[in-house]
């Protein structure tokens, strides 16, 4: 994408979060990495997530609108159906986010012994939902041949 077309860019991840929000309208979560223009390795992640439907994201939340005069390396988007974690609690929803906010996870699927998991390698999770088992997975071991 040029330079200045940022605005198409949005208008088409808006567009494409709005034609998959019938996998899940429980919440909307995205994470975004802008790159300025002067220093390309100095953007802070953009991201956000709330208890209501793409649709109603796109209208209403400034980050995500925020991205329109903003050029990205990369955008990561997640609509929920939510198995385990009530969707009110907004932690329960992606993306998940680790100490420091390094690393963003977005899981589809169900991890459905997240809980022996978690017991088996001592993890604390911060949320109801079964996917944040794999942020905490890789928070605890980035190399798993140590």
């Amino acid at each position: 994408m040029r330079e200045g077309q940022w605005r198409e860019t949005q208008r088409l991840l808006s567009t494409m979060f709005r034609k998959s929000e019938h996998w899940g309208q429980d919440a909307t979560g995205f994470a975004a990495a802008p790159v300025p223009f002067k220093s390309r390795n100095s953007g802070d992640v953009v991201w956000a997530k709330h208890p209501i439907p793409a649709s109603d994201l796109i209208k209403t939340n400034a980050a995500w609108g925020s991205l329109r005069r903003r050029r990205c390396s990369m955008v990561l988007g997640h609509v929920r159906w939510a198995t385990h974690g009530n969707p009110k609690d907004n932690r329960n929803n992606h993306p998940h986010v680790c100490s420091g906010g390094r690393y963003f996870l977005v899981h589809n699927g169900v991890i459905s012994n997240h809980l022996d998991i978690t017991d088996r390698y001592g993890l604390r999770l911060r949320s109801d939902c079964d996917s944040e088992i794999l942020l905490r997975l890789v928070e605890n071991f980035r190399n798993p041949a140590a």
